[in-house]
């Protein structure tokens, strides 16, 4: 009888034993496999560093190509980690580089691989020492031109101070943030607005000053009154020829781009 009771609780234990294994192998083989996803398995792509959203079909691509790389193996790890909840709203790509062409290498990475699909490209091109932030489709409907220019004017200084990290995954937090409904700082476009508004104020105490000299000092056709004008004989005024002058229209350059088409974005240099 007890021979049997120790057999019983042998079985016991070692029953309990093998569920606590089993369910630490499931653990470790999950924990493995999540860790293992951010290396590209997609054949599709040459990136190093792959993600898809599964519930939208979007999905995620790090290029970091810029010689010599600006991120370390554990910044892009996050880096995709940070950028997986802008693929709710679209396709994602953080691309680095030296290419002469800043905005248009940027255009083009992401048309080769989602055409104008809904989503957007953050590249930090170092010839130019540019940051261009370009977007398509429903992203683009919310992250406008102007929109751009508030997200990279709010981020180009961690470039500037080589955070190359740091300035993507700020890019792409304020990016979520205005996809979700939210709000981002603008200093740069309250400053922008405060210049403006002195101007305008400046202008207005111009123009009061100078109404206000016109009205002490005598019109120009009461000085003209006033000259004893005299002159005696006829005058001949004889026509000979015209002349015609070129006037070529001015042209001005920006960094911003409109929709349309191909998208639309912003670059600021760093």
């Amino acid at each position: 009888m007890k021979k049997e009771i120790k057999k019983s609780l042998g079985l016991f234990f070692l029953g309990i034993i093998i569920c606590v294994f089993s369910v630490f192998l499931s653990n470790y083989s999950a924990y493995a496999k999540n860790k293992s996803s951010s290396k590209n398995n997609n054949e599709n792509s040459d990136a190093e560093y792959y993600y898809k959203n599964e519930k939208t079909g979007y999905e995620a691509y790090i290029f970091d190509e810029s010689d010599p790389g600006l991120l370390t193996e554990k910044e892009k790890e996050k880096l995709l980690d940070d950028i997986k909840g802008v693929t709710t709203y679209g396709n994602v790509i953080f691309y680095s580089n030296d290419n002469s062409d800043y905005e248009g290498s940027a255009k083009k990475r992401y048309t080769k691989y989602f055409g104008e699909e809904s989503g957007t490209i953050f590249a930090i091109n170092m010839n130019k020492r540019k940051i261009t932030l370009w977007s398509y489709g429903d992203v683009l409907d919310v992250i406008s031109k102007g929109r751009s220019d508030v997200i990279v004017s709010n981020t180009y200084s961690y470039a500037t101070k080589k955070k190359y990290y740091k300035c993507a995954s700020e890019v792409f937090a304020e990016t979520e943030t205005l996809l979700k409904g939210g709000h981002v700082s603008m200093p740069m476009k309250h400053m922008s607005n405060a210049l403006l508004a002195l101007a305008v104020v400046a202008f207005i105490n111009f123009i009061i000053i100078l109404v206000s000299r016109s009205r002490e000092e005598p019109a120009i056709w009461e000085i003209i009154k006033s000259i004893d004008y005299k002159h005696d004989g006829d005058v001949n005024v004889k026509f000979t020829h015209t002349t015609k002058k070129y006037d070529p229209p001015s042209s001005s350059s920006s960094d911003s781009g409109g929709g349309g088409g191909g998208g639309g974005g912003s670059s600021h240099s760093f």
